[in-house]
């Protein structure tokens, strides 16, 4: 059950990402994320299968606050 929720919740995103490359903001070769699911490999490896992009993991709590930075 667990990963039946896993795998709806990686696909749904997968929706982000189509909404994004359609938006003609170009292919996603790349991906960060950070969070308490990222330090198990089962989140990370999901992500990155289904999104068909690297996934990058950001060493810190606040990943919100991080990409504002990097965005300014």
């Amino acid at each position: 059950m667990t990963r039946a929720v896993l795998k709806g919740v990686v696909f749904g995103s997968k929706d982000f990402f189509t909404l994004i490359q359609n938006a003609g903001l170009g292919p996603i070769t790349q991906a960060r994320a950070s969070g308490g699911g990222m330090k198990g490999g089962l989140w990370q490896q999901a992500l990155a299968s289904v999104w068909e992009a690297g996934l990058l993991t950001v060493n810190t709590a606040e990943g919100a606050a991080l990409l504002v930075a990097v965005r300014a």
